[in-house]
């Protein structure tokens, strides 16, 4: 597919997509509420890519002595032995505005939103904490909620951008990492205390496939198609439910990796009251990077941060 077929596409998609989901805002007896107080589909817990906002520390692999970058000439940073365990801070800055719902019931409704975040990496060992990376993300998702059952799908742009500090100071080459796609998730809900989950990823449009750098170095890359599933789980540790222990898992794979496999886990305690809430995770990943411009480099990283929820 090319890219005008791409965006030629992306009009039609998003068109069926709001024909299915705002029928009942023709009829007089129930026109939805705008800016409903339903927050749609639940955020992912393990998932690295969520949109959230969030702060925490990341010791991380990702600039490993040895390693052969695959998505750009090689490079070094730094003292070779130093960057075995790096530190980095990890600053997530996004969420999800609801936009129309079908309904104030929230366990029969649609609810439309947009969603926009971007979650970036800095290294704190450096005396200036040097911009590493970041990845943005924008997206319409449209969330069907009846329970056990919800289901999400969105249309999404991703890209990615390297830190100036990389460029300047080590010489490292930036990558062109951005795409278009719809992706879909459907869960369903066990017990009332846990959620499982599993979806897919169509990319009509990718400038990464086009990069001159990967297409050089390996004619077959594909970026068209990815794959997800996992769980979320919470245990109730006081009686209100406002605090409860929490568990995650996620599992990835992308046709521009090899379908690698990508493993993500998140544990710990989250907090909630009538303003919002706070969660403390730990998370851990092992794979290709989640971030756009290493997506080839392999990395494993424990994370600890603070997720602000609604």
């Amino acid at each position: 597919m090319t890219s005008n077929e791409g965006f030629h596409i992306a009009p039609i998609v998003i068109a069926v997509t709001l024909a299915v989901a705002v029928p009942t805002a023709a009829h007089s007896q129930n026109r939805g509420v705008w800016l409903p107080a339903l927050q749609g589909f639940a955020p992912l817990l393990a998932d690295p890519h969520e949109i959230r906002l969030a702060a925490g520390f990341a010791w991380t692999d990702l600039f490993e002595a040895g390693k052969v970058p695959a998505e750009r000439p090689a490079f070094s940073i730094g003292d070779p032995d130093d960057m075995d365990r790096d530190l980095q801070g990890v600053v997530s800055l996004g969420g999800t505005l609801p936009l129309w719902a079908s309904s104030e019931d929230p366990d029969n409704t649609v609810v439309v939103s947009i969603q926009a975040g971007v979650s970036a990496r800095f290294r704190l060992e450096e005396p200036s904490r040097d911009y590493a990376a970041s990845d943005w993300t924008v997206a319409l998702p449209v969330a069907w909620i009846r329970p056990p059952v919800s289901l999400r799908a969105r249309i999404l742009h991703r890209s990615a951008h390297l830190g100036d500090e990389l460029i300047h100071n080590n010489g490292i080459r930036r990558i062109e990492f951005a795409h278009e796609a719809i992706d879909v998730l459907v869960a369903y809900d066990v017990a009332g205390a846990a959620r499982v989950y599993g979806g897919s990823t169509w990319i009509f449009r990718s400038i990464t496939q086009q990069e001159m750098v990967l297409s050089g170095r390996d004619p077959g890359l594909r970026d068209n198609a990815a794959v997800q599933v996992g769980f979320d789980a919470a245990w109730p540790l006081s009686d209100d439910g406002r605090l409860a222990a929490l568990a995650g898992f996620d599992f990835q794979a992308a046709s521009r990796t090899e379908w690698a496999s990508q493993l993500s886990a998140a544990a710990g305690l989250g907090a909630s009251g009538p303003g919002g809430g706070l969660r403390l995770l730990l998370r851990y990943y092992r794979g290709p990077s989640p971030l756009g411009e290493f997506f080839l480099t392999d990395e494993t990283f424990w994370m600890l941060e603070a997720v602000v929820t609604h």
